[in-house]
């Protein structure tokens, strides 16, 4: 048995596109007698590849914007796609990517459309860059879109970068300075309290050092082990449970990030809805592909629960509401979109908006957070000092009273 992909004419001149698993070319023509259907192209599709081979490879952002860049400028420039997919595939550095290219370039040499083609890669291109293809196929505007898409993706990164920013820069800062304090503690400390109880030094000050010395050497070891032991047992429940929207739930409520992770999510949503909306999708579907493209499972799942209230007809903006994910202002810009016929440039300031606004909450929160980590710091520095020359003042007396 083999399977084929034949697109038969009827009588009133419509194509039909079907799948057909049969012996032979001869099953089809049977086919199509049995349904008064005139066969146009049969093309055999046993061999190519099954949509679980794409399902396994990634491909960086960078890579797929630049690809839908020089596909966007190449057909742009009255190209015929065939031959722009065969460049981009020669000129492209990563490998995998490069035989990517080269499947989706046989696909449509064998007659298949590129939205077809790509739908075999969901973890390469999305639900909301498929969708983008396919209405840009309909209505001619497939440069265009492309544009779009390239732009989206270009945007989508630079709120991730920021976002990763945002997380790591005080993360870094104070893991660095978290170990300096424990090599103080572990092998600069315990010399001066050798030092001290060789001298006969004893006070309230130095009793402490002694614990906390003592601590540190005997039992450091398990301390990190039950640490990192913790970390990966609540890795390992997480995955268990297998709900992601409650770790993103956790994620939003972080102070200063989780106000900063939102407005990313809802940018990145109103950028999506904007593309799909242009590209011709009906304002339900925009919406749905939209939700799933945001990152965030919880504000995602939030953003799905208002389909029903737009498929019952009410407004965008009192659906949207009634996630209680957008501000006023968002709101505001969607409901005057509505009522003028200008919803997708509407979404377009409200992504414009949202941007700003990461914008400023990085470095409104990197200006707090980098001097509050420096203080506490520098306070327990500070009393890692005193706790040195507290007693060695202490003894300096002692010997002047002497």
């Amino acid at each position: 048995m083999k399977k084929y992909r034949v697109i038969f004419i009827n009588n009133a001149g419509v194509k039909i596109e079907e799948i057909l698993t049969v012996e032979n070319q001869n099953k089809i023509a049977e086919y199509a007698n049995a349904n008064n259907l005139y066969v146009s192209k049969v093309i055999d599709i046993s061999k190519e590849k099954t949509q679980s081979f794409g399902a396994e490879l990634v491909v960086s952002s960078k890579n797929l914007m630049l690809f839908t860049w020089q596909l966007a400028i190449m057909l742009g420039s009255g190209a015929i796609i065939l031959d722009a997919l065969k460049l981009i595939s020669k000129q492209m550095t990563d490998i995998t990517f490069k035989k990517i290219i080269h499947n989706i370039a046989n696909d449509i040499e064998n007659g298949k459309i590129l939205s077809d083609s790509i739908e075999n890669y969901p973890r390469i291109f999305s639900r909301a860059y498929i969708a983008a293809i396919k209405s840009g196929e309909r209505s001619g505007k497939l440069p265009e879109v492309l544009n779009s898409l390239a732009e989206f993706i270009d945007r989508r990164e630079v709120l991730k970068n920021k976002l990763k920013t945002i997380l790591t820069y005080p993360i870094v800062l104070f893991s660095v300075a978290i170990f300096g304090i424990i090599f103080l503690l572990i092998y600069v400390l315990p010399r001066f309290v050798n030092i001290f109880k060789t001298l006969g030094v004893t006070s309230a000050t130095v009793n402490i050092l002694v614990f906390f010395t003592n601590i540190l050497q005997n039992f450091a070891l398990p301390i990190l082990a039950i640490f990192f032991i913790a970390v990966f047992a609540t890795y390992i429940i997480f995955k268990t449970i297998n709900k992601p929207e409650y770790f993103d739930y956790l994620k939003i409520k972080i102070p200063f990030i989780g106000a900063l992770i939102t407005k990313v999510n809802i940018s990145i949503f109103a950028n999506t809805l904007q593309i799909l909306l242009d590209s011709g999708n009906a304002v339900v579907d925009s919406v749905k592909i939209a939700a799933n493209a945001v990152p965030n499972r919880y504000i995602s799942q939030k953003i799905l629960v208002v389909i029903p209230f737009i498929e019952n007809g009410e407004p965008l903006n009192k659906a949207l509401e009634k996630s209680g994910q957008f501000s006023d202002l968002a709101l505001h810009l969607i409901y005057v979109g509505e009522r003028s016929g200008t919803l997708s440039e509407m979404l377009k300031k409200v992504n414009t908006f949202y941007s700003r606004e990461v914008e400023f909450t990085v470095s409104e929160t990197l200006a707090i957070i980098e001097p509050l980590i420096l203080v506490i710091l520098g306070l327990i520095v500070c009393l890692i000092a005193m706790s040195i020359f507290l007693p060695i003042n202490d003894f300096i007396r002692s010997l002047q009273r002497r």
